[in-house]
């Protein structure tokens, strides 16, 4: 069961320590936290934000007046066959780790995205990206929940739109919150 808290300073999530209030917080660490906090939000006809690390947010002194949903799914799983090695990230972990821990296990694609901040979650949205590697150059799919739909869904890469530092989760997919990539 969800959580909510009232009235909580924005400002301890930003990088930038700036902000007013989130009318509602809650912290997502399931599938079924996200589907249940949205039909929380939905019940009281709420705008909803879902957020990772808050790396890339300057929040407004007048706050959020809805909820704001903190990702905090986690989880990272290997999968092993004869000609690959797949690795499914939740969308909450922290990016950077997440680069040490696929660096560690001898896997490529990503060793040059360390330190850039942010949640696994948000590496999609913008196409994180630097020295010649992009996420959108490994990524295999993304699991998301679709707010217009109510449904868990998976994204494969072709539907991304992937761009120089865009994506299709900045326009067209804006309602789908990430679960895991």
């Amino acid at each position: 069961m969800i959580q909510v808290t009232e009235h909580v300073s924005l400002a301890q999530y930003s990088t930038m320590r700036l902000g007013g209030e989130a009318a509602y917080l809650v912290e997502i660490h399931s599938r079924e936290d996200l589907k249940e906090a949205h039909a929380w939000a939905k019940e009281r006809n709420l705008p909803m934000l879902m957020i990772g690390g808050g790396s890339n947010i300057v929040w407004r002194d007048e706050g959020f007046q809805g909820l704001i949903m903190v990702n905090r799914i986690l989880g990272y799983e290997d999968y092993v066959s004869l000609d690959s090695h797949f690795v499914t990230i939740g969308a909450g972990e922290i990016w950077d780790t997440v680069v040490g821990r696929t660096v560690a296990a001898g896997l490529t694609g990503v060793e040059a995205l360390s330190l850039i901040p942010g949640s696994a979650g948000a590496t999609p949205v913008q196409n994180v990206g630097a020295y010649g590697q992009e996420i959108s150059d490994v990524l295999t799919s993304i699991e998301v929940f679709d707010r217009t739909t109510n449904q868990l869904t998976t994204v494969p890469p072709e539907a991304c739109g992937f761009g120089y530092r865009s994506s299709n989760f900045q326009t067209e997919y804006r309602d789908r919150f990430f679960i895991s990539v």
